[in-house]
C-alpha cells in the first residue's frame, strides 16, 4: 500500500515545481524535443528583478509536422525499449 508523502517530501516537491531553474530546464528540453527555438529572456528583464518572461504571450499551438516529429521520436523510443533493440 502506498503511504502519504511526508510533509518534507511535499515541501521539496512544491519547491522543485516552483523553481525557475527547473522550469527553464524543462522548457529548454521541450523546445529541443519539438524543434522549436529556445525561449529567451526579455532584454529589460533581470534575474534578480522578477520571473522569466518568454517572447510570446500567446498559447503554443504545434504544427502537424511538429506533432508528427514528437510522435515519431516517442514511438521509436518505446519500440526500442519494448523489444530491447540497441543502436
Amino acid at each position: 500500500m502506498n503511504r502519504a508523502p511526508d510533509p518534507f517530501e511535499e515541501w521539496l516537491y512544491r519547491r522543485l515545481i516552483k523553481s525557475r531553474v527547473f522550469n527553464d530546464m524543462v522548457r529548454s528540453i521541450y523546445c529541443r524535443f519539438n524543434n522549436l527555438p529556445p525561449p529567451q529572456r526579455l532584454a529589460s528583464e533581470s534575474i534578480l528583478r522578477g520571473p522569466m518572461k518568454v517572447q510570446s504571450q500567446f498559447d503554443y499551438v504545434p504544427t502537424r509536422l511538429q506533432k508528427f516529429n514528437a510522435f515519431r521520436k516517442i514511438f521509436w523510443e518505446e519500440l526500442k525499449n519494448t523489444f530491447l533493440l540497441r543502436k
